[in-house]
């Protein structure tokens, strides 16, 4: 008889839920990744096609969070290991005033 741990593991990745599951972790883990002042003005949209893509308060935090991209990558490699994503993108949206 397998043990329910082993038989849950084997449906997850069998069903694509483990991917999904990862992917929300890593969606979640932004604010500890970038630190209280990217949290702040950036939130993590989605994972497509490779790609992280990461909504900011405006042109001057995209830029910002462009130019230390590969330092963010890094932070989530050592927290995650593999990731579902290769490359950060950014798009400008609203944040309401503080």
């Amino acid at each position: 008889m397998e043990h329910i741990g082993a038989a849950l593991k084997k449906f997850l990745e069998q069903s694509g839920l483990k991917a999904g599951i990862k992917k929300q972790h890593v969606l979640d883990a932004w604010p500890e990744i970038v630190g209280p002042q990217f949290a702040k003005k950036s939130r993590p949209k989605n994972i497509s096609g490779g790609t992280l893509w990461v909504e900011a308060a405006g042109s001057s935090w995209a830029a910002q969070i462009t130019m230390v991209r590969r330092e963010i990558i890094n932070k989530y490699k050592k927290r995650f290991g593999r990731l579902p994503f290769q490359e950060i993108k950014t798009t400008v949206g609203y944040f309401p005033p503080e």
